[in-house]
């Protein structure tokens, strides 16, 4: 297989090998099976859809769906899911309906603060970007909502539905969060005269963070991810056991992993 047969680029591949390598080595160049999904990745995913989906439908001039339908449709899917998906794991000790709980409360939060879900300017869901970071290294990735605005700024959004907060997840802005940084060099090649900002949505507690993009930020995220791509190309793979061991798709052939987990129960 080739050296380079995890290509392309992207922040979850990169995020993937500094949480663990042994893991990055499974999905991205043996391209093994995962065993499971994690009922928050199950949720995260759903939610992101449905966004998207809502969404549509204000800039083609529908009339948005009413709240109670779209958490209808959300517990559909979910019921769907689960009775399907039998590889949906509950890592932690909770109900299954304690996450539902969790995707209906962001989904009504984000329905509540963008309503009747009429476009600033021109607006794309899930939007795919891919762009050259070096000679034949590419980065590809999706975008939660890109707009570009009548002045032709440019606004980054990113839907986080987790439990951690902003606080925890972005210390330092921009700097801390490598996919929006991914995403800002990419786009700054596309409009290389517009301002860019990063908007961070933590859906659960209703909080936006927001961040203008600099040059330096740009030029630093460039230099980081050459850093980790020169790593990648070198790495023995070794396992980095922690408690993200619990939500690996792959700890049922790690050893490390299960050794890690034997000793540390949640």
């Amino acid at each position: 297989m080739s050296m380079d047969s995890f290509l392309p680029l992207s922040a979850s591949r990169l995020k993937s090998y500094l949480n663990c390598p042994k893991a990055f080595r499974y999905r991205y160049k043996d391209r093994l099976p995962e065993a499971f999904l994690s009922i928050e990745a199950f949720a995260g995913r759903l939610v992101h859809e449905i966004i998207s989906e809502i969404s549509l439908r204000g800039r083609e001039g529908e009339r948005p769906p009413r709240l109670m339908a779209v958490l209808e449709e959300l517990q559909r899917r979910w019921a769907d899911g689960l009775r399907k998906g039998q590889s949906i794991r509950v890592v932690r000790r909770d109900h299954p309906r304690k996450y539902l709980a969790r995707a209906s409360r962001a989904l009504e939060n984000y329905y509540w603060a963008n309503r009747p879900f009429k476009p600033v300017g021109e607006e794309v869901y899930e939007k795919e970007i891919l762009f050259e970071l070096v000679d034949d290294v590419s980065v590809r990735g999706f975008i939660d909502k890109l707009v570009v605005r009548p002045n032709g700024d440019v606004e980054i959004h990113d839907y986080k539905t987790g439990m951690r907060r902003a606080k925890k997840m972005l210390p330092r802005g921009l700097g801390g969060d490598l996919q929006s940084g991914l995403y800002s060099l990419g786009l700054s090649t596309i409009f290389p005269k517009a301002t860019i900002t990063c908007h961070w949505h933590f859906l659960l507690y209703k909080e936006e963070v927001r961040a203008e993009v600099t040059q330096d930020q740009t030029n630093e995220v460039k230099e980081r991810a050459l850093e980790l791509l020169k790593e990648i190309r070198s790495s023995t793979w070794k396992a980095s056991p922690t408690v993200l061991c619990h939500w690996c798709g792959f700890n049922d052939r790690c050893q490390e992993g299960k050794r890690w987990m034997e000793k540390r129960a949640l």
